[in-house]
């Protein structure tokens, strides 16, 4: 079963941290930003238990307490504002394949209106991350082409939205 912890303490970060980054064996590379490079653990860590963040969570599987991925919500890509902030996620490549990165979207949709956080959220993926493509198909966003953008080091970008 798949468990989702908001608000996760600087030692959960770290850990999932570990758990899903750090080299390329690890990482899915289901995270919406790629193909930059993969983070360092401590840089993933740093971004997951940021206060700047409007939510953030860490997924474990229960019951072993495995850590397998992260999720946040934040206004990082411009020129959307904290009304409408946008989705990083990523997942141990050991568990991709599951269904997990579609449940922990869910699970963290029903979270984001919860809390009254904003009605619509953002995520950004390269047209050829078919895996980060079909993942925010399948948790309800809808996308569309908005070409090649400044961050996007010549990569055609979809932008996904979900409004809640």
């Amino acid at each position: 079963m798949l468990i989702l912890n908001f608000d996760p303490t600087p030692t959960q970060c770290q850990e999932i941290a570990n758990a899903c980054v750090g080299t390329p064996e690890k990482s899915s590379f289901l995270n919406a930003h790629q193909p930059y490079p993969v983070p360092t653990a401590q840089m993933l860590a740093s971004a997951i238990g940021s206060s700047g963040l409007s939510l953030s969570a860490v997924a474990y599987l229960e019951p072993e307490g495995t850590p397998i991925g992260y999720i946040f919500a934040g206004s990082f890509f411009p020129p959307h504002s904290a009304q409408s902030p946008h989705i990083g996620f990523g997942l141990n490549k050991d568990v991709v394949g599951h269904g997990y990165a579609v449940q922990m979207l869910f699970i963290f949709f029903k979270e984001f209106m919860s809390r009254k956080l904003g009605n619509r959220l953002y995520g950004h993926c390269y047209a050829e991350n078919l895996a980060a493509c079909k993942t925010m198909e399948r948790a309800g966003m809808i996308g569309q082409k908005i070409g090649v953008k400044h961050y996007s080091q010549g990569y055609e970008v979809m932008e996904y939205v979900i409004n809640l």
